[in-house]
């Protein structure tokens, strides 16, 4: 039901693959108990909730069973070394290590950068820069560095990792052009006026080259 979801589903069927889709919204993944709807047997598992690394050890644990061939998990540019500061990159790092850590034949951890696209949530970070109402401020001299990337394209990067024989590890789903967000503010048509930066902001472009 998310975002990227959205996206990914047509996709997957459009290829052959039965879906079976679970939702934050048809049930609670922090539950101490699986999702009753998880299937018995199942070739590949894609986890794009933002479920805790708890949840995701239970989930790891019904995909061994399960027969999981793959498990995807979508991670983000925040938990790119070195550590993080922030909670939610520190969050997504250790459930990186429990997916990479878990046994299964392949696992995939994609950071996914800067998501945008029709459809996206009105708080994320395009459509915020781009119905603001005064000057954009950001971290002196010009913000943080990002690399956009459509929501079609992660799909796409999912899809292809998904069917890849040997694909296992971490990588970047970052757009081709890295640009701060006084650029893409700019780019919008909005002013730009720095201010301090703040703890944690930090250089967070990714390197999509061992994707692509």
């Amino acid at each position: 039901s998310g975002f990227l979801g959205r996206a990914l589903r047509p996709r997957l069927e459009a290829e052959g693959w039965e879906v079976l889709p679970l939702s934050r919204t048809q049930g609670d993944l922090e539950a101490d108990a699986l999702p009753a709807a998880l299937p018995a047997r199942a070739d590949a598992a894609v986890h794009l909730a933002p479920t805790s690394p708890a949840s995701l050890e239970r989930l790891t644990t019904w995909a061994r069973t399960a027969g999981v061939q793959v498990f995807i998990l979508a991670s983000s540019g925040n938990a790119k070394a070195p550590p993080p500061e922030d909670p939610y990159g520190r969050w997504k790092a250790l459930s990186e290590a429990v997916l990479l850590g878990a046994g299964l034949p392949r696992a995939v951890a994609l950071r996914f950068h800067t998501l945008f696209g029709d459809g996206e949530h009105p708080d994320r970070l395009l459509p915020r820069l781009r119905h603001a109402a005064g000057p954009v401020e950001v971290a002196s001299p010009d913000g943080v560095r990002l690399t956009p990337t459509r929501v079609e394209d992660a799909a796409d990067a999912v899809a292809r990792c998904l069917k890849a024989p040997g694909v296992s590890g971490t990588f970047d789903v970052a757009g081709p052009e890295a640009l701060t967000v006084g650029e893409i503010a700019r780019r919008l048509g909005k002013t730009v006026t720095p201010r301090p930066a703040r703890p944690g902001e930090r250089d967070l472009a990714g390197d999509p080259a061992r994707l692509r």
